[in-house]
């Protein structure tokens, strides 16, 4: 991951990718993201089986809802 201080200077990086320009959010958006049940629950010595029930469906559509631009 590549930490810019502006928006113009991620721009200006030699590798921008224009399709990935939805990623550029304040910090506390992606504090938000990574402390969904998705990423918090990673960790989970179940987690596959986690991931397959009803809270793991769950956390997956908050997360792809989150992450869809």
């Amino acid at each position: 991951m590549n930490l810019f201080r502006a928006e113009e200077q991620a721009r200006l990086f030699h590798d921008w990718d224009q399709d990935m320009e939805w990623t550029l959010q304040p910090l506390q958006w992606w504090a938000t993201t990574f402390a969904t049940p998705m990423f918090r629950n990673r960790g989970r010595s179940d987690f596959i089986t986690w991931m397959s029930g009803e809270k793991g469906a769950s956390a997956m559509h908050e997360l792809r809802s989150r992450l869809s631009h």
